[in-house]
């Protein structure tokens, strides 16, 4: 495991190799701090793609959207949403 020096975030190896265009994951929100009703976010500009057709500034953001929308989104694929789809 390492540290992102810049957002202070863990960062682990998922997997060897390349990654797939499709994730199509659930997300873990239990790695992110709740208080109040809001997820509390460290900065990170992973974006992922929801599966609601959303793209998110990243994972945490998505899982804030969880909490208060009580949906079950999903990631799609990281990174933007294709645009017109």
């Amino acid at each position: 495991m390492k540290i992102d020096r810049k957002t202070e975030d863990v960062l682990a190896l998922k997997h060897e190799g390349e990654c797939p265009e499709d994730v199509h994951g659930t997300v873990d929100c239990s790695k992110y701090p709740q208080t109040r009703g809001k997820v509390l976010c460290k900065r990170s500009t992973l974006e992922v793609c929801g599966t609601d057709g959303e793209t998110y500034s990243n994972e945490c953001i998505l899982c804030d959207r969880i909490l208060k929308t009580k949906s079950e989104i999903g990631i799609k694929n990281t990174g933007p949403c294709p645009k017109g789809k």
